[in-house]
């Protein structure tokens, strides 16, 4: 027989069971700790970029990029392969 208890057990969807916690307290601390040490990375050479003291390519002409910004000479001034027009047009 049917009865609206068993009815609406048969329409209602079961509880479903929860999960178990993601990660333990030593995970978490881990998590904490890395990112705690990329924030206190990125917050001391947040405003020192660059800081000139690069020997690639990418730092010598980010650094002449913001020497042309800023009216200063870029202090990589001996440059035998580069037309200094070359970069400031």
């Amino acid at each position: 027989m049917l009865t609206p208890t068993t009815f609406a057990r048969r329409l209602l969807p079961r509880p479903t069971p929860r999960l178990a916690a993601p990660a333990h307290a030593a995970e978490w601390l881990l998590i904490a700790g890395l990112l705690l040490a990329g924030l206190i990375a990125h917050d001391l050479n947040m405003f020192n970029f660059p800081s000139f003291t690069y020997n690639g390519d990418e730092g010598i002409y980010t650094g002449q990029a913001l020497a042309v910004l800023r009216g200063q000479l870029t202090p990589y001034t001996y440059f035998y392969d580069h037309a200094p027009a070359g970069w400031i047009l």
